[in-house]
């Protein structure tokens, strides 16, 4: 207060304000803060008009922008729609250069040496070969400035310098571990549980067949996905997004990616045998994702791990996505 004072007194006295400085410095954070915020807004699905424009909007769910297809042009300033994939990563992950999201051109001559670049698709920072290194083009010579210019600011509440949420000590938290791409149970994490955490960071997981039953909260279109059941070492469908990162498209997919012959019998060639007795038996065909009937048995083979079932249900419980 009485520096206040002391500071309206030395402006009364000299006649002197530098107001346009102060404002200045704190009016392009006001300006900033106010366009972010846009990126906190809902995907507008109501929107009137008649349309199909492809445009971008920032899923905070995903941390991530997502093309979608909106009804008009209205490119308010105010809302979370934009343009191009680049206007939406400038808004809305302006922590992270936008240089960090693109792909150099690599060099095979000898003059050209191991530098890494930023693969914002996989969240690591790879090898590359590239006669210099420039941070503009996504170069780096040290793996050190690679994570800490784009890796990290890019994970956010994924990568290792997230922020964490210690107020709360009698819940279990979660983080993470880009080593090894799952989820941990920590002391102190950013995330109140495994669900939350695969909901933001699965999109980093290579090999999908361990995450939970997950889908984007917002879809623009649904259709219908498959997920690795663990627990029960089945492909199993479920609505999803068709942008959806964490499951798969087809259940051919998810059967061939997590499972194999030797850990389930739907994989196997089915054991039909070369008698035809008229007793009805099912196979299930992974092209088809269905089971089919059919009426020549093995007699002679144990079927309890083969791919031949008694009924159709049975069939259909065991393997059908």
């Amino acid at each position: 207060m009485q520096n206040n004072i002391l500071w309206i007194f030395v402006v009364a006295v000299l006649g002197v304000c530098h107001c346009d400085d102060y404002y200045g410095e704190n009016g392009g954070d006001i300006a900033a803060s106010k366009e972010e915020s846009r990126c906190d807004l809902p995907l507008e699905e109501n929107a009137r008009g008649w349309e199909l424009v492809m445009g971008w909007f920032y899923d905070l769910t995903r941390d991530e922008c997502r093309r979608v297809h909106f009804r008009n042009q209205d490119w308010d300033e105010k809302k979370n729609r934009f343009r191009s994939e680049f206007e939406c990563r400038k808004t809305c992950k302006s922590r992270v250069p936008s240089y960090c999201f693109t792909t150099p051109k690599e060099h095979g001559r000898k003059t050209s040496y191991p530098m890494l670049t930023y693969n914002a698709s996989l969240g690591v920072c790879k090898s590359i070969s590239a006669p210099n290194d420039n941070r503009h083009t996504n170069v780096f010579r040290s793996e050190k400035d690679c994570n800490k210019i784009c890796r990290d600011p890019d994970l956010g509440q994924c990568g290792p310098s997230a922020d964490k949420n210690c107020s709360s000590r009698e819940k279990a938290r979660f983080r993470f571990n880009m080593e090894t791409r799952r989820c941990e149970k920590v002391d102190c994490g950013p995330f109140p549980s495994e669900q939350k955490c695969y909901e933001l960071c699965g999109k980093y997981v290579q090999v999908k067949c361990k995450l939970p039953r997950i889908t984007s909260q917002i879809c623009e279109s649904q259709e219908t996905r498959y997920w690795y059941n663990e627990t029960s070492k089945k492909c199993e469908k479920m609505n999803g997004c068709s942008d959806d990162t964490n499951n798969f498209r087809t259940p051919q997919e998810c059967w061939k990616t997590c499972s194999n012959e030797s850990e389930s019998r739907c994989l196997k060639k089915p054991v039909k045998g070369s008698f035809s007795l008229g007793l009805p038996r099912y196979y299930y065909d992974l092209n088809q994702n269905r089971c089919v009937k059919t009426t020549r048995l093995a007699l002679w083979r144990s079927t309890r791990d083969k791919n031949i079932f008694k009924t159709q249900g049975d069939c259909e419980k065991a393997c059908k996505a």
